[in-house]
């Protein structure tokens, strides 16, 4: 999918060697930002294959298992694992996430952001739509609308 959208590669991590790819795409210097939403694994991998001078965007841990930073990878590589857990700044900085998700609103709505809405299911099947996304079986997003029926 991410293909599709104008990513110059892709990496399927479940069957593929992450960091041997991420070689091959870089001629081994290593990827210099990775966002990662899996943990468990793809972390380890990452870890291994990012840059020197790079960043690791911790997003989530959709494998399950929360990973571990070695601190000599971080130290040697001079990198930095970076948390992004957008709803803390809800609490903690409520005006710039105002102003994030007025800029976020303005590109898509000049379109320029095209998110792909996967499934679209009533309210009453929410659950059932949040078991459809926890399946992974899902490649974007679930909208859950009043009345209408699954798709």
């Amino acid at each position: 999918m991410a293909l599709e959208h104008g990513a110059d590669h892709g990496i399927d991590y479940r069957n593929e060697d992450i960091r041997a790819r991420v070689g091959e795409i870089t001629g081994g210097r290593g990827a210099d930002v990775i966002y990662d939403p899996v943990g468990g694994d793809v972390f380890d991998a990452s870890m291994r294959c990012i840059a020197w001078g790079g960043r690791l965007l911790v997003v989530g841990f959709a494998a399950g298992r929360i990973p571990q930073a070695p601190a000599n990878l971080l130290l040697v590589k001079n990198i930095a694992a970076i948390g992004v857990y957008w709803s803390s700044h809800r609490e903690r900085e409520p005006e710039r996430l105002q102003r994030s998700f007025a800029d976020l609103f303005k590109i898509y709505e000049d379109g320029a952001l095209k998110p792909r809405i996967a499934e679209t299911w009533p309210l009453e099947r929410a659950a059932d739509a949040l078991s459809r996304l926890l399946s992974r079986k899902v490649a974007g997003k679930i909208v859950l609308t009043t009345g209408e029926t699954a798709t």
